[in-house]
């Protein structure tokens, strides 16, 4: 009994430690998926404009 609180804090250390790693990468994904769709959103205007201008 006396070793599960050590490897239940450590364990509890290692989870809070992956999260903050993990939010902290939350951002840097947003702005890929913001440019990603500005991109697709540009590549799709182009044709538009040509078509119409027909």
């Amino acid at each position: 009994m006396q070793f599960a609180l050590p490897a239940s804090m450590s364990a509890r250390r290692t989870a809070a430690f992956s999260r903050v790693g993990l939010l902290g990468m939350v951002p840097v994904g947003q702005s890929h998926f913001r440019e990603a769709m500005d991109a697709t959103i540009g590549s799709q205007i182009a044709p538009r404009i040509v078509t119409d201008a027909d």
